[in-house]
Order: structure tokens, then C-alpha cells, then sequence
């Protein structure tokens, strides 16, 4: 995924600096593969949190609800990370 993520921004920067006025800033992109970097360090974290969840005593429902909430804010970093680059896709669209 952050292959094809880092090959998005890749495109988009080649389309960007074909156009007469820019539409993403070069800081924009900087920024954005700044947060892949960000973006690929969330995969082993949640593989972690799957083995530990799978791990538990499911009779331990606090562990386990402590651990899903984990895993759900790492899911929505990664759908923050995903949705930052379709934003520029869309704008993108707009040449």
C-alpha cells in the first residue's frame, strides 16, 4: 500500500509541474511524504495489536476493549493517511 501510495504522489507531482500554475504546492508534497513515512510505521503496529488481541483471555473484556479502541485508532490513522493523498487527487482533477 505505501507503494502504491508513494507512486500516487509521484504521478501527481509529474502531472503538478506540467501545469502553467501549479495546483499542490511543492510543502504540500513534502508534507505528504513526510506522512508516508508516518503511515508505513502503522502496519507493524497493527499487526502487533491483531497478535495481542488474539492472545488475550477472552474472558478479559477490558483488555480486549482496550486493545479494539488501539486497533480502531490506528484503522482511522491509516484511513487519515489515505484520505490526505485522495484530497490531492481530487484537487488534481481540477486541471
Amino acid at each position: 500500500m505505501v507503494d502504491s501510495l508513494r507512486s500516487i504522489l509521484e504521478l501527481l507531482e509529474e502531472l503538478n509541474a506540467r501545469c502553467k500554475t501549479p495546483i499542490i504546492s511543492r510543502n504540500e508534497f513534502k508534507e505528504e511524504y513526510e506522512n508516508l513515512n508516518d503511515f508505513t510505521q502503522l502496519q507493524p503496529q497493527i499487526s502487533e495489536l491483531i497478535h495481542d488481541i488474539k492472545e488475550l483471555d477472552v474472558k478479559n473484556i477490558d483488555l480486549i476493549v482496550e486493545k479494539l479502541i488501539h486497533l480502531h485508532l490506528k484503522l482511522s490513522d491509516c484511513i487519515w493517511h489515505i484520505d490526505q493523498i485522495h484530497e490531492l487527487v481530487k484537487r488534481a482533477c481540477a486541471i
